[in-house]
């Protein structure tokens, strides 16, 4: 299951890798290819769209293709991973991520936001940036925590600053970059005519971050969100218990802990009754959206029970992640770790729980007590019939 915003429309993956699309469809942005199955992420561009499926393909692209932006490059497998930028004029790109480090890019070069600078090797993360008026520029994180940057730089968006090392995340804006590192501090380069790279004091303890266009957010390792730039404010008070946020061109999200939303900014908005059971939110320009948890019919002691995979946080991560988890009553939950070939490299829990929500703790280690090599992976909870999956990122 999964979100994702673009400008004006809306794409919601279900459980069974089907996509839903709505909202605006000027450019037939939300008219879902007929092919409509296998789908394990959505990325949402301007007036474009974007489905990653499980054999590692981006099948298709829809939607606005005025510069290309929706034909994937042969050949098309080995993705893990895809982002978009640009915001349609004069032209948008996309990014792919492959299983063997690599970064592809199309779409939209008129300032070389699609020559994925040499060695292209060793990626594990990208992120696009969304100016494009008249360019855009595009990030990619590396396995030994470096960050590589290309496309436009008027602004110094892609010079980053030294010492290029210890990055556990990248996340870009319109004319403005941000860089996570591992030991809690954001680094922001670019534009800042908003205060979008100000940092706020103190500048530590952060494990996710995110920009649009003329802001940013990060959360901390307390469930607090620090937002800066573009006169967004900061979160309502009580400023604790996040566990996920979003940034949107007016509006900022915060999901909490016990599953409802927080909004706020320039047009904030407010979610529908009841703001209870939310997994994962998204934000467009705007627009909101906040994914419900799934209610699954499973065969344990013979009663329909709430099940839910959460967040792991932090990811990327170096050296440990946290996974959370939730039942409604007891039951029988295995939550195991597989590599990007589909191999079970570690057993996390395999035992009855008792209903709530819970927490284990991943150390980046296989069963046999070996220490696995950074990249992707994905964490899976079987409980019964039900299965949920999440990616995750371990860095060097």
């Amino acid at each position: 299951m999964g979100l994702a915003a673009g400008r004006g429309h809306s794409l919601g993956l279900k459980q069974g890798g089907n996509l839903v699309a709505w909202g605006q469809n000027y450019s037939s942005q939300c008219n879902v290819p007929p092919q409509n199955a296998d789908f394990i992420d959505v990325v949402a561009g301007y007036q474009y769209s974007l489905g990653l499926t499980r054999d590692g393909a981006i099948p298709v692209g829809w939607g606005d293709n005025v510069s290309g932006q929706c034909d994937v490059p042969l050949p098309n497998s080995g993705f893990i991973a895809a982002a978009a930028g640009g915001n349609g004029y004069p032209g948008s790109h996309s990014l792919g991520l492959r299983t063997d480090g690599s970064v592809i890019a199309w779409g939209y070069n008129a300032s070389g936001q699609c020559n994925v600078p040499d060695p292209n090797f060793g990626f594990i993360a990208i992120a696009a940036g969304n100016n494009g008026n008249p360019a855009s520029h595009s990030l990619g994180l590396k396995n030994d925590g470096s960050v590589v940057a290309w496309g436009a730089n008027e602004y110094g968006q892609c010079s980053i600053p030294a010492p290029n090392t210890g990055f556990a995340a990248v996340a870009a804006g319109a004319r403005h970059s941000l860089g996570l590192k591992a030991d809690g501090s954001i680094i922001a380069w670019g534009a800042n005519t908003e205060g979008q790279c100000d940092v706020p004091a103190p500048n530590s303890d952060f494990t996710a971050i995110a920009a649009t266009a003329y802001h940013s957010l990060g959360l901390k390792s307390d469930g607090s969100i620090v937002a800066w730039g573009s006169g967004q404010g900061s979160p309502p008070l009580p400023n604790t218990g996040f566990i996920g946020m979003a940034a949107g061109g007016d509006r900022s999200l915060g999901l909490k802990a016990d599953g409802s939303i927080v909004t706020w900014g320039l047009a904030p908005g407010s979610p529908p009754s009841p703001n209870t059971g939310f997994s994962a939110v998204a934000a467009g320009r705007y627009h909101g959206l906040g994914l419900k948890s799934s209610t699954t019919t499973a065969v344990m002691e013979s009663e329909s029970d709430a099940l839910h995979l959460g967040p792991v946080l932090p990811n990327p991560f170096n050296p440990a992640t946290t996974i959370g988890y939730e039942v409604s009553v007891a039951c029988e939950v295995q939550l195991r770790v597989f590599d990007l070939r589909g191999r079970m490299v570690r057993t996390l829990i395999d035992k009855t729980v008792g209903p709530g929500h819970h927490t284990v703790r991943w150390n980046g280690m296989a069963d046999d007590g070996a220490r696995v090599a950074s990249g992707v992976y994905f964490c899976q909870m079987v409980a019964g019939s039900f299965r949920e999956t999440r990616r995750m990122t371990l860095i060097e």
